[in-house]
């Protein structure tokens, strides 16, 4: 029934109902799913100024769905929709400026729409800004402002922002070094899955690094950095094994893991099976 309304008002020409009867064949809902007949109905709307439907048809040019892939036709309507103050297709037009897709490359250009959409608080964009000045892509580096932009977004929940600043604070790049405030973000990060911010974490606690020294918390950080390929969590999760440490002792699957960290071309890993092994 809803269908049948949306057709209905979509022929008769009303932007809104198209940009939605397009979403409806994206997403297969009330519907068979069928990317040719989305991008037939956001580029409807999308040609009545509708600025949802040009985002929309913008991002099926750029990714290829329901038609050719595209990034001179993404980037003419993903332009219209972002001048309209469309969030998303400011993010997305940044990234078309920020690596030459549909256009030269041109950094200020691409700093000039992430930083709209950061400003909304599109997290992504400010992660995107955040990088954009830390390596000085078309700007002088400025760790500060990178720092800046990276907190906003790990506020928000964004986790590659999360590790990012976890580091900035470890290292102290653009920040006053605070091996605590690192373990924070660390565990934020780590806590939404990303495994190198496990690892990063479970190092604190081998350590006891801006934390209370604890090898059965390390040792929970590690296996689950291990369990996703992380070398490194490989290694030092086999030294836990080995030397007992937060797991009782277990040299059979010390070397097991010690082989698996060599064999992703860890170097500890490498010395320590040739020490075992002499």
């Amino acid at each position: 029934m809803r269908i049948t309304k949306l057709l209905r008002s979509a022929k008769r020409g009303e932007a809104s109902a198209q940009t939605e009867l397009g979403l409806s064949y994206a997403k297969g809902q009330g519907v068979i799913q069928d990317y040719q007949e989305a991008l037939h109905w956001f580029l409807k709307g999308a040609e009545q100024g509708q600025a949802m439907a040009q985002y929309f048809a913008g991002y099926c040019y750029y990714e290829g769905r329901g038609t050719t892939q595209n990034y001179q036709e993404a980037l003419r309507w993903l332009t219209k929709s972002a001048e309209q103050e469309e969030i998303e297709a400011q993010f997305l037009l940044g990234i078309c400026y920020e690596n030459g897709r549909g256009t030269a490359q041109d950094f200020q250009k691409a700093t000039n729409w992430y930083l709209k959409a950061a400003l909304s608080g599109h997290t992504s964009a400010q992660f995107n800004l955040g990088n954009i000045y830390f390596v000085g892509k078309g700007v002088e580096p400025d760790y500060k402002e990178a720092v800046l932009w990276y907190s906003k977004a790990a506020e928000n929940g964004h986790v590659k922002s999360q590790f990012v600043l976890a580091g900035c604070y470890y290292a102290g790049k653009g920040i006053t070094k605070d091996l605590q405030k690192a373990v924070k973000w660390f565990t934020k990060a780590a806590e939404q899955g990303e495994p190198t911010s496990q690892f990063f974490l479970g190092l604190s606690y081998y350590n006891g690094q801006g934390i209370t020294q604890d090898y059965e918390k390390a040792f929970e950080w590690f296996k689950k950095s291990a369990e996703d390929g992380q070398a490194n969590a490989q290694y030092y999760l086999a030294l836990c094994y080995y030397y007992g440490q937060g797991i009782a002792k277990d040299h059979e699957k010390a070397i097991s893991l010690f082989t698996e960290a060599y064999l992703q071309g860890d170097l500890d890993a490498k010395e320590a099976l040739k020490q075992l092994f002499n």
